[in-house]
Formats: C-alpha cells, structure tokens, sequence
C-alpha cells in the first residue's frame, strides 16, 4: 500500500490550484507503514482502487477523516481497462471529489506505485 500526502493540489482539472507547484509537498510513504493508520487531524484520506473483471472494471475512491468517518465517495463502473489505468483514474476522481469538497489536505492511498510516482514527478499534470 502506497500513501502520499498533499499540502496544496497544483493544478487540477477541475479547477483548484496553487501558485506554484513548488508548494505541492508530496511525501511517499514506506511501504512498511501501517497502510491503515489515520491522517492528521487536519488530513483527509482518500483511499483508492480498482476491481478489474471480464467485460469490465469497477474504480472506487473513498475520503475519511481522522476518525475514519467516510465523507464522501465515488464508485464508477468503466469499460475493461488496465490496473494502472483503473488506479490512475480513481485517483482522479478523488481528487475531483476532494476540489469539490472544498478540501485541500488530503493523503492518497493506492495500490499502484506507478500511478503514485507519476503524480509525484507531474504534480501539476493530474488530468
């Protein structure tokens, strides 16, 4: 399990961002961390995944407090895809539901190591 952390997005496609992309404070954490640990207080959480099956996929993307409480989430049935595609895009619509939540501390929390280093190399690029 991957997680890393957001001060502030860089540009998102569903309109919030930061000045500077250098304000995007990004941390992977140590995949021996317990992946279930809380966020800060201050921190919301959005755990992300996908269920590839035959003629189709299922991404999900699920936001908590430091409690655990679930605040909002998303689930889509897609066409068949890839897991990295289907990683990449619940991510995206987490992070969409977090813009629209007002939300700009998040942590995000995926399987995909490859969808968390491509957001950490073009933070300002999530589309």
């Amino acid at each position: 399990m991957l997680v890393c952390y957001w001060k502030r997005f860089g540009r998102i496609d569903c309109g919030v961002g930061a000045d500077r992309a250098e304000e995007l404070v990004i941390v992977l954490e140590s995949l021996t961390r317990d992946p279930n640990k809380a966020p800060p207080c201050d921190v919301v959480k959005i755990n992300v995944d996908v269920s590839i099956r035959d003629n189709f996929a299922v991404t999900t993307a699920i936001l908590r407090d430091h409690n655990g409480n679930v605040l909002s989430w998303k689930v889509y049935k897609i066409p068949k895809t890839s897991p990295l595609e289907g990683e990449a895009l619940a991510a995206k619509k987490g992070f969409e539901e977090a813009c629209r939540k007002g939300l700009s501390s998040i942590m995000l929390q995926g399987d995909s190591l490859n969808v968390i280093q491509a957001i950490k190399a073009y933070p300002t690029r999530v589309e």
